[in-house]
């Protein structure tokens, strides 16, 4: 290798841009939202709520750690709201995996008053927002992990790959054993 450590150089780029702790490289986004939803503890029988309007990985990776994803509906920044997340809440809900769609933050105060009301998990399919911010953080990095994408159709591309971001060492190890 010579040195040359090419996936290391750019999750050191990515914690840089990100101001994330931790970041992760991986081989899609649709691994990336699956390795973020495990590293989370999202498992059998748990409810995630998410959104009807994305690309199907995102719906597969809760599916594949065998939860059960809830549709909520998303406002006129096609991404889910606190109050469309309230709506679908039921006592097996242990999760949000929540979309930012098209570049577009979506209403992370909201979104995270509910999340903290009903102890739910939140991880954030980022795939499309790279360079998003909310009130000056980064999408990715306010729940227990964050997913980009760098497929050919994203933002930010490099034909493929995907990146995990968080803040948390703990999720960060369960990360770096997954993948």
């Amino acid at each position: 290798r010579n040195g040359m450590w090419k996936a290391k150089e750019l999750e050191a780029e990515a914690r840089a841009f990100t101001g994330a702790k931790h970041a992760h490289m991986v081989s899609s986004g649709s691994t990336a939202v699956t390795t973020a939803l495990a590293a989370a503890g999202i498992g059998f029988g748990d409810e995630v709520v998410c959104t009807p309007f994305t690309y199907l990985a995102t719906v597969e990776a809760v599916m594949w750690q065998g939860a059960l994803p809830v549709f909520a509906e998303v406002d006129e920044s096609l991404c889910l709201t606190g109050a469309s997340i309230e709506a679908v809440i039921t006592e097996d809900t242990k999760a949000v995996c929540l979309v930012h769609m098209c570049g577009a933050a979506a209403d992370m105060d909201g979104i995270m008053e509910v999340c903290k009301k009903h102890d739910l998990v939140l991880v954030e399919d980022a795939g499309q927002a790279l360079g998003a911010f909310y009130k000056g953080k980064s999408v990715g990095l306010f729940g227990a992990a964050g997913a980009f994408s760098f497929d050919f159709f994203k933002i930010t591309t490099a034909g493929e790959g995907g990146l995990c971001v968080t803040d948390s060492e703990e999720t960060y190890d369960i990360m770096h054993q997954i993948t």
